[in-house]
């Protein structure tokens, strides 16, 4: 039981130990013990009727995020159902599972869900581009990334940043499609962007994948390396682009 110098802990002190438990299993490893004391804490707050709030559950999302998106998705219903509203952190986090779990499906609909006037929440950049980020990893779904892309470029209020463009190059090139990504890059400086050098990693090993190596040279060509970047093996070989 919590308990400290005989004062009854409050929602604000359950909040601070499940976000505890989350910053630790980040910073040690040991997610399954993290998220194990994680539910022991919210289980005791409920017992002592303290009543969670919108951040208990985002703490309580966030601290399933490496281990299990059901358990998360569990608890993003569940604070759905609560006499409180959602908040942007809400499906910022259940978008964050999304991304680490692979789920991109379930990523793609809880934007859907998100961009509703019914959800009272306006989405931003960041829950967008964890939905990027979740289908740059998967092979064959560029079309649905350049298509949130291009929904994020037509919303009123977001612009893409070096994440979205990054993301969506890499979703392209995982799938073969280095035209595509090759000209996302290319209009980057168009809408204020600088290529980062994890940009330049991306399209590099997408023009890579489909064999372009007159690109590559091209690109290795006009990025100015510097002691802190090499995309290229110490042998001087390209790195593997899996």
């Amino acid at each position: 039981e919590t308990r400290f110098r005989g004062v009854e802990p409050d929602v604000i002190t359950y909040n601070a130990l499940i976000s505890a438990c989350r910053r630790t299993s980040s910073t040690t490893g040991a997610e399954e013990h993290e998220t194990t004391k994680a539910l022991e804490v919210f289980e005791e707050m409920k017992a002592r009727d303290v009543e969670p709030d919108v951040v208990t559950y985002n703490a309580m999302i966030s601290v399933f995020e490496k281990t299990s998106f059901d358990k998360a998705y569990e608890f993003f219903l569940e604070a759905q159902e609560q006499p409180f509203p959602p908040d942007i952190v809400t499906y910022g986090s259940m978008l964050a599972v999304c991304e680490k779990q692979g789920e991109w499906e379930a990523a793609l609909e809880i934007l859907e869900d998100l961009k509703k006037e019914t959800s009272g929440v306006e989405p931003n950049v960041v829950v967008y581009n964890e939905v990027l980020c979740a289908l740059s990893k998967e092979k064959h779904q560029w079309e649905k990334a350049l298509a949130v892309l291009a929904d994020m470029k037509k919303r009123r209020g977001i612009a893409p940043d070096n994440i979205s463009y990054r993301a969506a190059i890499a979703a392209c090139g995982r799938s073969g499609k280095w035209e595509e990504a090759l000209a996302l890059f290319e209009e980057m400086p168009s809408v204020g962007l600088t290529p980062d050098r994890v940009t330049y990693k991306a399209i590099i090993a997408g023009c890579r994948k489909a064999n372009r190596l007159d690109k590559v040279k091209e690109l290795l060509d006009a990025f100015p390396h510097d002691a802190d970047f090499n995309p290229i093996t110490p042998n001087g070989r390209l790195g593997p682009t899996k």
